[in-house]
């Protein structure tokens, strides 16, 4: 017995079938792609790092407007936060409080000074945020959690 075999029906019987599997694989991914749920995107960086480079002084600055300024291996970290706050100014986190030394304010900003190694630099970071001057500073992403760290450890005294 003789097969009739035709090479265009044979062409036309693959491409159906090559078409059938990609049309299974779009479906297959467009499933897998509506199961997976999307992750979370990273929050923006609230602070910025930099280096005076003339009083040689690191600084982290908030979005917001607060300002860290320290020298390296000082032990004293100026605080300047927006606004002007009635003294005394405490910084908060978790349990620890602790009050900004030497106050002062002008007309946009009140600033004092906090000792490097205070108990509540540990809270900060243990916490990812603090209260001062009324209101909570978030070390918002893992950069933020790291630069913020960094500049706390760079400012303790030796």
């Amino acid at each position: 017995m003789t097969i009739f075999r035709c090479d265009a029906w044979d062409r036309a019987a693959q491409t159906l079938q090559k078409a059938l599997r990609l049309r299974h694989l779009v479906a297959v991914l467009a499933v897998a792609c509506a199961v997976v749920p999307a992750q979370a995107a990273e929050p923006a960086d609230a602070w910025t790092r930099k280096v005076d480079a003339v009083t040689n002084e690191f600084i982290m600055d908030h979005r917001d407007g607060l300002t860290l300024y320290c020298v390296k291996q000082g032990g004293v970290i100026r605080v300047t936060l927006p606004g002007v706050h009635k003294a005394p100014v405490f910084i908060a986190a978790g349990t620890e409080r602790a009050a900004l030394l030497e106050p002062g304010s002008d007309a946009t900003h009140t600033r004092g000074v906090l000792m490097g190694d205070n108990a509540v630099i540990p809270a900060i970071l243990q916490a990812g945020a603090f209260e001062a001057g009324g209101r909570t500073w978030a070390l918002e992403s893992e950069k933020d959690k790291r630069d913020v760290g960094l500049f706390f450890r760079i400012c303790k005294a030796a």
